[in-house]
Parts: structure tokens; sequence; C-alpha cells
């Protein structure tokens, strides 16, 4: 993990900060890793934070398509970590974590050929636009869904480790009994050791 960047993506409704005590805790384990916290391009509509997606009016297909329409900004906040840790060079040293919509993000960027990332850590999130001819299969995913999430349910991630599996992606799924929707601390353990195995 010597001179790494990991990217931490917020759910809907959050700030980057969400993830400072995760970050704290890595920094201590990996003191020449950086640690980038953005905040989502656009304000939340149903109330404080940020969001990466708007979900107004929420169907599959306008889903999708949002998700596709906000790749320009997301890419632009990705870059911008890169510039300032100097990695647009070495991409195999960056690692997305996200959780919830910030998970969604993380793995789009998987399947539409924009993803030259070391590796890709999804909390509670879900594969939305599959698209096989674009995968990148050299990007190992860790997926990590608490059983008990009653927004976006475990099933989703089960789901997505089968689609990528099947696809040829280094996959791993954890399913975390008495978990809601959140990074529990058991969920950090498991993205850390993770991110120490294939991170080298």
């Amino acid at each position: 993990m010597d001179n790494s960047l990991i990217i931490f993506l917020h759910g809907i409704g959050g700030y980057g900060r969400y993830f400072a005590s995760v970050a704290k805790r890595w920094q201590q384990q990996w003191p020449s890793t950086h640690f980038a916290l953005p905040d989502g391009p656009f304000f939340f509509t149903q109330g404080e934070g940020f969001q990466w997606f708007d979900i107004d009016d929420d169907t599959p297909t306008l889903r999708n398509a949002r998700i596709v329409a906000a790749r320009t900004s997301f890419d632009a906040i990705i870059q911008q970590a890169l510039d300032r840790y100097q990695m647009t060079e070495h991409p195999e040293r960056v690692a997305l974590v996200g959780f919830s919509q910030g998970a969604v993000m993380a793995l789009d960027t998987l399947t539409s050929d924009r993803c030259p990332y070391g590796a890709i850590v999804a909390f509670s999130g879900y594969l939305p636009v599959f698209t096989d001819a674009h995968i990148a299969r050299r990007t190992p995913v860790a997926l990590i869904h608490g059983m008990e999430d009653d927004k976006l349910p475990w099933q989703y991630s089960q789901q997505t480790e089968r689609v990528l599996t099947q696809a040829g992606v280094d996959c791993e799924l954890h399913l975390l009994p008495n978990v809601d929707h959140r990074v529990s601390v058991a969920g950090a353990n498991l993205a850390n050791d993770f991110l120490t195995r294939v991170m080298r």
C-alpha cells in the first residue's frame, strides 16, 4: 500500500467526511497512503448533504439514465483527487471505496471502460448499467453488504457478484449478519484486509 490513494465515495445525503474515522484508522496502518474524501457534485434534493445523482421520481430506467449522465461530474471529481496526489499516471495504485450511491458510481466505472484502478470496494451497492464488452476484468472487487439492510437489500450485492464473476472479474462477496445500511466496523475490517491483499 506504499504511495497509494484511496478515494472514499459517500452515500446519498452524505458528506465525504463521513469516512473520516475509517480513513484515520487506515492511515495508522498505511502511513504512506493518501486518502481523498470528496463530497458528491450535487446537493441532496430531499435533505442535507450531497448526492452523486438525483433520485427524485425514481424508476429503474430513469435511474440508469441518471447514472450515465452523472459520469462526467463523477470522473471530474476523481480526476481532481488523482491530480492532487499525483496519481494520474499510476491508476493501478488507486482504490475506490464507495458506500450505497457511492458504491454504485464506483461499480459503474468497472463496466463503462472507465476503470484503470487497482481495486474497488462497494459497501451496500449494486452494479447499475452492465456492458460486458467494456468490463475491466483486471480490477479486483470486494462487495460488502449488511443482511439487515432495508434500503438496498443484500441480494443486490449477491446479484452483482454473480454477474461480475461470470464476466471474469475477481470478485468476492461478504454478507454481514445483524448489519443494516451502513459501513460497520466488521465491514471496514474486511475492506482493510482486501486492500492489503490486492494493493501491494
